[in-house]
Formats: structure tokens, C-alpha cells, sequence
């Protein structure tokens, strides 16, 4: 996390380096790492390096990096709100205090609109994730009427839409792995039926294959074989 920050510290202030409308300004650049949750291992500050080779006892501080950490839920709500930024916004439920209806209210009547769905759908998952860290479960039942409530503004967030398709890609590839395992077992316990002496081959043989066409091909080959050689070599050739 430290490397990482300096990095982008390096990066924004070479960029502005780069531009003549920012040479003669006096830019600041704060570093900071913002920590959503307690849970969160967050590397004191500074980052200290020194040179690699040097003997014990004698090395030297070459690079000193200092940044700030803001923890979040010591943060009180009512900061956020005082700001008066549509960002933060979202923020609120990990903040001290924020984790509460009222809170929660508020921050969806702030964001409300068009315009700011993404940020509805962002508030609403970290109002979920911290209500089930404090097992609040009749505040998570609550929120779950709410966002019946709210079904139509957050479900037309991109955000929203984003993460239903990655579940729904992610449960096609589980239900693709699934009927793979089950094809490679429907073969394997067919062979050991009709040709006990072949079973271990066909468990290697399948175990190469996770294409579920060519296992249905494999299977319907092997159903037509009149004898164990015929099966042998029926498996031979799909061996990879």
C-alpha cells in the first residue's frame, strides 16, 4: 500500500511538472490512504527505505515518505454531512454514527435523482456491509424493504447492472464446471459397468477434458462400443 501510494504521489507530480499552466503554481500534493473498515491493515507512516547491501548497524535512511490515514469510522457522520459533497455521500454508513436509519435516510434523500444512482447503489452496498459487520439484523431486514422501495432507481444504476453481470457470468461459469464434473462422472461410472478393467483409464482420460461437447461426443462413442477393445480405443483417441 505504501509503494503503491508513493508511486502515484510520483505519477500526479510529474504530470504537473510536465504542464506549463501548473510550473508556476504552487501545487500541494496531500498523500493519504483512506481505511473503509477496522479490519483494514493499513502500514504506519512513514515508509522508510534504505540501501540494499549495507551491513547492519550502518544503514542510512535513503527515502522517507510520509502519508496520511484517514479511519474512516472514527470519522463522525455529521463531517461528511457538513461538507457537503455528493462523493462522500455514499461514505456515511462506515462513518461513527452513520450506521443507523436515520443516517441512512438521509443519505439516500441526498443522493437522490437520476443523475446520482451510481452513488445510491455504492451507499446502499456499504449500508449493507456495515450493518452485517454490527449483526443488525433487523436494520439489514429494514434496508432490504427499502431497497424494495428503491427497487427501480438502483437497479437502473450502471454500477448495479455491472455487478448482476458479473454474477450472472460467474454463475454461467459455475453451472458450465458443474455439468463438466457431472459429465465426467456419468462416464467414468458407465465404463466401470461395462468395462470394470477400463475405469481407471477412462478417469484419466476425462480428467483432461473440460470441453462439454466433446464429453457428450465421448460419452455417446463409448455407449456404442461392443466390446472392451473398441472402448480402449475409443478413449485413446480422445486422450489429451
Amino acid at each position: 500500500m505504501a509503494e503503491r501510494l508513493l508511486l502515484y504521489h510520483m505519477l500526479i507530480w510529474d504530470q504537473f511538472q510536465r504542464k506549463d499552466e501548473y510550473k508556476e503554481m504552487d501545487l500541494a500534493i496531500r498523500a493519504c490512504v483512506l481505511a473503509l473498515f477496522e479490519r483494514a491493515k493499513i502500514p504506519p507512516s512513514p515508509l522508510l527505505w534504505t540501501q540494499p547491501g549495507e551491513p547492519p548497524g550502518q544503514k542510512v535512511e535513503r527515502v522517507r515518505f510520509s502519508y496520511e490515514v484517514i479511519e474512516l469510522w472514527k470519522i463522525r457522520c455529521e463531517i461528511l454531512l457538513d461538507l457537503g459533497h455528493l462523493v462522500l455521500y455514499p461514505l456515511l454508513p462506515l462513518t461513527e454514527g452513520g450506521a443507523t436509519r436515520e443516517i441512512i435516510v438521509t443519505m439516500f434523500d441526498r443522493l437522490h435523482g437520476e443523475q446520482n444512482r451510481d452513488f445510491a447503489a455504492i451507499g446502499f452496498a456499504f449500508a449493507t456491509i456495515r450493518l452485517q459487520m454490527l449483526k443488525r439484523d433487523s436494520d439489514l431486514e429494514w434496508l432490504q424493504e427499502r431497497f424494495c422501495y428503491m427497487n427501480d432507481i438502483i437497479r437502473e444504476s450502471p454500477f448495479y447492472q455491472w455487478i448482476l453481470e458479473e454474477g450472472e457470468a460467474k454463475g454461467v461459469t459455475q453451472g458450465v464446471a458443474q455439468s463438466v464434473a457431472q459429465m465426467r462422472q456419468t462416464i467414468v461410472d458407465f465404463v466401470r459397468e461395462c468395462f470394470p478393467e477400463l475405469a481407471q483409464l477412462a478417469e484419466e482420460v476425462v480428467a483432461t477434458m473440460d470441453n462439454l461437447p466433446q464429453l457428450g461426443r465421448l460419452s455417446i462413442k463409448l455407449g456404442g462400443a461392443q466390446s472392451a477393445e473398441q472402448a480402449r480405443k475409443i478413449l485413446s483417441e480422445f486422450a489429451q
